[in-house]
């Protein structure tokens, strides 16, 4: 039933909108619309840039040239991308990365807490692009590294 009257009003409304002269709809448009020049000369629109752009000139600041910092070579970055109580899958992990082309570690850690625990490395990498590219290669394999910056200590 509520279709039906929903039906019936949608074709009344139709009927209606069609009953309406195209003429009178295109005459009622045009009178809204006021054309530049039937404006009074205080109402017209004046665009002063058209005349003020060619004439502004612009000076730029004077920025000095990017010049990258060298790499702290007492810094080298270490990726742990993982950390495990068994053995065997840290060695799984130790393969996935390996297909990925890179080499990986197993570190052992003993802690006074919890027992032992396997952790894979991947690096040193001297620099934070090569990192980063490492870090991009591990995420398409979804490995979340942890980054770990270590200070190289010098002997002289």
């Amino acid at each position: 039933m509520l279709y039906a009257a929903l039906a019936a009003g949608f074709i009344w409304f139709l009927v209606t909108l069609n009953a309406v002269p195209v003429e009178k709809a295109v005459e009622s448009l045009k009178k809204g619309q006021t054309a530049e020049e039937d404006l009074p000369a205080d109402k017209k629109r004046s665009y002063d840039f058209y005349k003020m752009l060619p004439e502004a000139k612009v000076i730029p600041q004077h920025v000095p040239e990017y010049v990258p910092k060298a790499p702290d070579p007492s810094v080298v970055y270490i990726l742990q991308t993982g950390s495990f109580r068994s053995h065997a899958d840290a060695e799984k992990q130790k393969a996935t990365i390996a297909f990925q082309g890179m080499q990986a570690h197993i570190e052992q850690t003993n802690t006074a807490d919890n027992g032992i625990w396997y952790r894979v490395i991947v690096g040193p990498f001297q620099s934070r692009s090569k990192m980063n590219r490492a870090i991009d290669s591990l995420v398409r394999v979804r490995i979340q590294p942890l980054v770990r910056k270590k200070k190289i200590e010098t002997t002289q």
